[in-house]
């Protein structure tokens, strides 16, 4: 197994242990970390229709399953990597999704780092492009459909 999928691992591990957010509830600061985050995400029900750009309920649920994807789909990444599973290009999807999914945080993260710097956000998404590229054979491209 290859050593830089190991670091990778650990900086995603790592990242949900860092803070992630400072939220200011009536001039008390609260710093939420990644833990924190990845748990209650689908429980900030408030906090996250008021970043939802439609009324739709509908729309809130795929938003909030789409937002969600990244954590359960590179944890599928990794098992599979672990497992030395011959099925890279499922390998790969997921893992594109899971980045994909990761990276739409990203423009609210940037709203925010005016106010406080997301250290354990920035680790989590370069513990998972990092898990990416490693487990595809130190690559972005898309396996053959014979590997």
């Amino acid at each position: 197994m290859n050593w830089k999928l190991h670091s990778a691992v650990a900086i995603y591990l790592i990242s949900f242990a860092l803070p992630v957010i400072e939220i200011n509830a009536l001039s008390e600061p609260k710093v939420l970390y990644g833990w924190e985050a990845a748990l209650g995400i689908a429980n900030m029900s408030e906090a996250f229709q008021s970043m939802n750009w439609f009324d739709n309920k509908i729309i809130l649920i795929i938003q909030m399953i789409w937002f969600n994807l990244a954590n359960p789909l590179i944890l599928i990444v990794i098992i599979m990597s672990y497992a030395n599973s011959k099925n890279e290009r499922l390998k790969w999807t997921l893992g594109t999704i899971a980045l994909l999914s990761a990276f739409s945080w990203f423009p609210y993260m940037i709203t925010l780092i005016m106010y406080y710097f997301s250290f354990g956000y920035f680790c989590w998404i370069i513990g998972i492009l990092m898990i990416y590229f490693y487990s595809n054979g130190s690559s972005f491209k898309r396996p053959a459909k014979n590997a």
